[in-house]
């Protein structure tokens, strides 16, 4: 299993990235507090033995470890795990999070082409990841497109599930998709190879991605799903209201 794991507190950011295959060693690496100490004492994180990639400053106190809610994304795409993070942080900033990126089949086609597949999609990896890792949260997003009156649309669509299986869901904004993404699209490509194409570009769906190469950087991959993220998590922010 491929993992990603990024650590925030909430009395600081403090976080600790990687990836690797297979299960994570209970005693690997720990967060002291000074970015200089030679010695790290084991605190029980599973922590990645990559090195820090900044100056360590805040010191994640044993009380702030045994609090900390972990987050499972279904995907490794740092674009997704990121607009996670910013959601969950921004909805939540009272909490300690911890956030593991999990390399999980959505179920659904490479290229969802309507709103009930990319929602089952984003269902799959959010369930599948909660289950991976046990986690508190398991956050699923999925992008697809879908047709209106007879036009395209490009939309992400998220599913927040906890472990108890309550659900929240929502989704980014629509954005029409040009006949020119269309015909490749149809010739059995995703629409991020038909962005790279057309725009000239590698990779874009783990950068700005389809929204940000249409509307010049104003609107980004990350922004848009962080937004949706949050939406999603009413569901938890009043769970009285549902």
């Amino acid at each position: 299993m491929s993992t990603s794991k990024e650590i925030f507190c909430n009395d600081g950011m403090a976080r600790r990235k990687g990836s690797r295959q297979g299960g994570l060693s209970a005693n690997e690496g720990a967060l002291a507090g000074g970015a200089t100490s030679a010695k790290k004492e084991p605190l029980g994180l599973n922590s990645l033995t990559d090195p820090l990639p900044f100056h360590l400053t805040t010191l994640i106190k044993p009380q702030i470890i045994s609090s900390m809610k972990k987050v499972a994304v279904g995907s490794l795409n740092p674009v997704k795990i990121a607009s996670v993070k910013n959601a969950f942080t921004t909805a939540f900033p009272q909490e300690s999070w911890e956030f593991v990126g999990i390399d999980v089949s959505s179920g659904v086609s490479h290229q969802p082409l309507s709103e009930i597949e990319t929602i089952t999609g984003a269902r799959n990896r959010a369930h599948k990841a909660l289950q991976d890792i046990q986690a508190d949260f398991g956050v699923g997003l999925e992008g697809g497109m879908n047709q209106i009156d007879g036009k395209w649309f490009d939309c992400g669509w998220i599913v927040v599930v906890d472990a108890s299986g309550i659900e929240g869901m929502a989704s980014s904004v629509r954005m029409s998709v040009p006949e020119k993404f269309i015909k490749i699209i149809r010739n059995g490509k995703e629409l991020g190879h038909a962005t790279d194409e057309l725009f000239d570009t590698e990779n874009s769906k783990q950068d700005i991605g389809y929204f940000g190469l249409m509307t010049n950087g104003h609107l980004t991959r990350e922004k848009e799903y962080t937004d949706a993220v949050i939406a999603a998590l009413t569901k938890f922010l009043h769970p009285h209201l549902f």
